[in-house]
C-alpha cells in the first residue's frame, strides 16, 4: 500500500497546476504638484500638492499623470498633461482647468493616438492654439492646432521626419522659429540639437552648430517651456 501511495502522491504533483508567477514590479508612479513663491528663484511646494494624480483621470484607467503644461485662456488655466493609459499602454493627452492655478479639475482626454503621445507643448501664435506633443512612434514631429479650444486639436503639420525627437521644446525669437529637441537612441537622453524655420510649419533644418549638447544626459533633454 504503501509504494501505491507514493505512486499517488507522484501522480498528484504532476497534475497539480504550476504556481502562478510573481506580479510584475510595480511601475514608478508620478504625480503633479505646483510650486509658489514671490519670484522665480523662490519656489516652494504648494500646500495643495500633488494637485492632479491618476486618481483624478475619469475617462481612463490612468497609471500615472506627467509633463503638465499650462496655458491661460478667457480668465482660466488650462493644464495638458501625459495619462499614461493602461488599456491602450500609450500615453494620451488629458486636461484639466482652474481659476486659481493651485485648485484643479480633471476634464478628460483631449488627444489620443495609435501611438504614444506625452510633453504636450502647448503655445499661442497669431491668434490660434497649437500643441506640438511627443509622439516620436510616429516617426517625426507632428503638429496641432485647436479647432475647438480646448478639447478639438486636428493634426495640421509633420516638421521633421527621422525616429527620434523627443520632448520637442519650439519658441519664437528674433524673427525665426527655433526648436530644441532631444534625439539620441535607444534613450540614451544626451543629444540636443537645435532646428529653425522662418515659419512655424516650415520648412525646419537644422543650425549649423547643432548638436549643441553632446553626451551629457544631465543637460540634454529638454524639460518644459522655454523662458526668454
Amino acid at each position: 500500500m504503501s509504494v501505491i501511495r507514493q505512486q499517488l502522491r507522484a501522480l498528484a504533483r504532476r497534475l497539480r497546476p504550476a504556481p502562478p508567477p510573481p506580479p510584475p514590479k510595480p511601475m514608478q508612479l508620478w504625480a503633479i504638484g505646483m510650486a509658489a513663491g514671490p519670484n522665480p528663484w523662490q519656489l516652494a511646494p504648494a500646500p495643495t500638492n500633488p494637485v492632479l494624480t491618476r486618481e483624478d483621470v475619469t475617462d481612463a484607467r490612468a497609471v500615472f499623470v506627467a509633463d503638465p503644461f499650462l496655458h491661460f485662456f478667457n480668465g482660466q488655466w488650462h493644464m495638458f498633461f501625459e495619462v499614461m493609459n493602461w488599456h491602450s499602454g500609450r500615453g494620451e493627452i488629458g486636461l484639466a482647468t482652474s481659476n486659481d492655478g493651485l485648485a484643479w479639475r480633471y476634464q478628460q482626454i483631449v488627444l489620443a493616438e495609435p501611438f504614444h503621445l506625452s510633453y504636450p507643448y502647448v503655445f499661442a501664435w497669431r491668434g490660434h492654439v497649437y500643441m506640438m506633443p511627443e509622439c516620436y512612434q510616429a516617426g517625426g514631429v507632428r503638429l496641432y492646432q485647436a479647432e475647438s479650444f480646448p478639447t478639438g486639436w486636428r493634426h495640421v503639420a509633420t516638421l521633421l521626419e527621422g525616429p527620434y525627437f523627443a520632448d520637442c521644446s519650439p519658441f519664437h525669437h528674433g524673427g525665426r522659429w527655433w526648436m530644441l529637441s532631444e534625439v539620441s537612441a535607444g534613450f540614451a537622453c544626451d543629444t540636443l540639437r537645435l532646428y529653425m524655420a522662418d515659419e512655424l510649419t516650415g520648412p525646419w533644418r537644422e543650425h549649423p552648430r547643432s548638436p549643441i549638447v553632446s553626451g551629457d544626459p544631465l543637460t540634454a533633454r529638454p524639460a518644459g517651456r522655454v523662458l526668454l
